[in-house]
């Protein structure tokens, strides 16, 4: 658990240093896409997919903020990825992610190591925490945290994975539709590699 929070800390720290375009200083990341309505805004990075191509499944850095006036509810449902194709793909179960994808550590390692910047500064103190695919490992007992309430004003971050789209590739485009409960409409990021 002082694992995860140091992480999420960290994640947190590296999201107030960075500009409005999507970079860090002293960041190697930066490949940034974002999309907002009247009632929230979406952050995601697509850094650690990028070396991720060819494995059965890809991790995506999201940040959601909330500015509707009411509660928004994120649940593994709220989630989906869609490729050149059209066809919605939805986040794995934990055991189906382990069953074919073995770099969840290392892909949190790399979040630890370089950051994962957005294009905000928002503030530690409304972070409510998520863990959607929790690693477990020595001194992490991988407590999962699937379901986010998140009042006006707060968000929440984290490496969700999707199946590889259909067309997944450089240069070809997905969407990721973030629709939680309490939001009129869904946001759709199109992301590029």
């Amino acid at each position: 658990m002082t694992r995860r929070i140091g992480i999420v800390a960290g994640l947190a720290m590296i999201m107030m240093l960075v500009t409005t375009t999507g970079s860090a200083a002293g960041s190697r990341t930066g490949t940034i896409f974002t999309a907002k309505t009247n009632e929230g805004q979406v952050w995601v990075s697509v850094d650690i997919a990028r070396y991720r191509r060819s494995e059965a499944y890809i991790p995506l850095a999201v940040a959601v903020y909330n500015t509707s006036r009411h509660s928004a509810v994120l649940d593994r449902g709220s989630f989906q990825l869609i490729g050149t194709d059209g066809v919605a793909e939805k986040m794995p179960t934990i055991r189906e992610l382990r069953k074919r994808y073995t770099k969840q550590s290392f892909d949190l390692t790399m979040i630890r190591l370089y950051g994962m910047p957005f294009g905000t500064r928002l503030d530690l103190d409304d972070l409510v925490p998520s863990n959607f695919f929790p690693v477990v490992g020595p001194g992490n007992e991988g407590i999962r945290i699937q379901r986010v309430q998140l009042p006006q004003f707060y968000w929440t971050i984290d490496l969700l994975y999707f199946p590889r789209p259909s067309g997944f590739a450089k240069g070809q485009p997905a969407v990721l539709v973030v629709s939680p409960k309490g939001w009129q409409k869904p946001i759709r990021v199109t992301l590029h590699l």
